[in-house]
């Protein structure tokens, strides 16, 4: 259960900044999931499993010597 604190502050907040719950609800569960590694939406979920494979990655170039 949420605290009535939090959630007081949270209301407070939104009304000192001008912003719905909602989407401050939206945009905390969001950095929750990125702090923690997971996707918070289908195309971040698409660009998380292209980086899973080493193939994907790019690596630069090693460079040569001519001549040795």
């Amino acid at each position: 259960m949420i605290a009535r604190e939090l959630i007081d502050a949270l209301a407070e907040y939104s009304r000192q900044n001008d912003a719905r719950l909602d989407d401050l609800y939206d945009e905390a569960l969001r950095d929750l999931l990125k702090k923690k590694g997971h996707p918070a939406s289908l195309k971040d979920a698409l660009q998380l499993s292209t980086r899973q494979r080493p193939a994907n990655d790019r690596v630069p170039m090693k460079r040569t010597r001519k001549g040795r």
